[in-house]
């Protein structure tokens, strides 16, 4: 036979502590007699001896007889509200303590433990992220950015001293002009630029970084993508193409 759970045990004190009701009842039942039939005896004794043998020792007045029935009376009452006092205290000591709320429970097991360290060094990592490197088309560009080689991303000024975040798009042909920046802004891992024109021609960027590291000490693999975005193409002032562009990372440029 297989044994009960533990949470369904009853002691063995607890089950002698018990009383059953029935018994409760007939205590309280046995002493409300008692308590009445002492009074209804004593009084009946009082008026017998007043009538029967006129004893001068136990003649009472009828304002006696009332005051030793009300005395009676009060005395089952006191006797009475004890022992229902008595029945409620056993009933709520032999009450099982009430087991935890099961919704109680389940919220807070609900709720996520909260990774503050790693959100924090995340944090810390895209502030102090350096993008310097060089960034290549992932796949074929359309024929009208063809002339692209890679974009170049820089922290640095010319002589290596830190700088304001700079670079350009530099062509495939050597002899073409690079495509300088103008304002480049990164704003959390959103980036956005424009190109001063060559020959009319300019560029303009708006994307997001798939992350921010300092790619120069902690370079990505060369086949991931770090960065996408929308590459448009002017022309003397307006738009003639525009292509989404995916980029990867390359510690060169």
């Amino acid at each position: 036979m297989a044994c009960p759970e533990s949470g369904s045990r009853i002691s063995h004190s607890n089950l002698i502590g018990a009383k059953p009701d029935f018994i409760i009842s007939l205590s309280r039942d046995v002493t409300m007699l008692l308590v009445y039939g002492s009074g209804v005896w004593l009084l009946f004794c009082m008026v017998g001896c007043r009538r029967f043998f006129n004893c001068s020792i136990l003649t009472m007045g009828d304002e006696y007889v009332n005051r030793w029935f009300l005395v009676c009376a009060l005395l089952g009452l006191c006797a009475a509200g004890c022992s229902m006092a008595s029945d409620t205290n056993t009933q709520n000591a032999n009450r099982p303590a009430a087991a935890a709320s099961p919704t109680a429970t389940a919220a807070a097991a609900a709720q996520p433990a909260k990774n503050t360290n790693a959100n924090a060094k995340e944090v810390v990592n895209e502030s102090k992220g350096d993008v310097t490197g060089a960034y290549f088309a992932a796949g074929t560009l359309p024929g009208d950015f063809s002339e692209i080689e890679h974009l170049s991303l820089a922290t640095i000024d010319e002589n290596g001293n830190p700088a304001p975040l700079n670079g350009f798009i530099r062509p495939k042909r050597r002899s073409a002009k690079d495509y300088q920046l103008v304002n480049p802004k990164l704003n959390g891992r959103n980036l956005t630029f424009t190109t001063a024109t060559v020959g009319g021609v300019g560029y303009s960027f708006t994307g997001t970084f798939e992350k921010l590291d300092n790619f120069s000490a902690n370079p990505p693999p060369s086949d991931e993508v770090i960065l996408r975005g929308t590459l448009k193409k002017t022309q003397d002032g307006e738009v003639v193409a525009e292509t989404k562009v995916n980029f990867t990372y390359s510690a060169g440029g």
